[in-house]
């Protein structure tokens, strides 16, 4: 009976221990913080392995098929417990951010528009054949370039498809699905150097992405 005990004691620590493990950041989620965000922030990738968003928890949209790169949402937050917590983004080194020829008049020539009014913005890397749709900035314009190698060029806010939510599902409650107000950037990475939504290809992980910018000191 004792061993009994001992042996389901030793089989909760590891599910303690299991469940611990998986809800910190990945690494490849720590250097796209470092890269993109302020100091603090925080990036969810549904896609690595470890499905679980810290800020927002658990949710329907976060919780994603990791070998289905269409299915979930990658967040970048100023946070990792404050949802409503604000960040500039940055590009980083390697990093091209791209005029868009069909945004509107009163938008900044590098933000594109969704069919929704959405905001979007076009980060190429030139060096990894590979183009980054970042969505919900404003005020997006061209900084200075930063010590790191860095330039700032969005920031989070409210109005111009900057503003976005998230999801949760409980199927046991009426709404099942509720939503949630929160500040955000979504990354979404393609093969090739797209400079407009016709040209996207295949959706592609941000693993070379992430190992480029371990080698740039990220």
């Amino acid at each position: 009976m004792r061993l009994f005990i001992f042996s389901a004691i030793l089989f909760l620590i590891g599910i303690s221990a299991a469940v611990s493990s998986a809800q910190q950041p990945t690494a490849c989620e720590q250097i796209i913080a470092r890269a993109f965000g302020d100091a603090g922030a925080y990036f969810s990738d549904p896609h690595d392995g470890d499905p679980i968003d810290l800020t927002v928890g658990l949710s329907a949209l976060g919780n994603a098929d990791p070998n289905d790169l269409t299915l979930g949402d990658a967040h970048l937050y100023a946070s990792i417990s404050d949802p409503n917590a604000r960040s500039a983004i940055y590009i980083p080194p390697g990093g091209k951010l791209i005029e868009i020829k069909t945004h509107l008049k009163e938008d900044p020539k590098y933000v594109g528009r969704f069919g929704n009014g959405d905001s979007y913005s076009i980060i190429q890397f030139p060096e990894l054949r590979q183009t980054l749709f970042i969505h919900h900035m404003v005020d997006v314009a061209l900084g200075k370039k930063m010590p790191d190698g860095r330039t700032k060029f969005g920031e989070m806010g409210e109005g111009g498809g900057g503003e976005w939510s998230y999801r949760t599902v409980d199927k046991t409650k009426k709404p099942p699905t509720v939503w949630h107000p929160s500040f955000h950037y979504h990354f979404e990475m393609f093969d090739g150097l797209a400079s407009s939504l016709d040209g996207l290809k295949e959706r592609v992980s941000l693993n070379l992405l992430c190992t480029d910018l371990s080698k740039k000191g990220f």
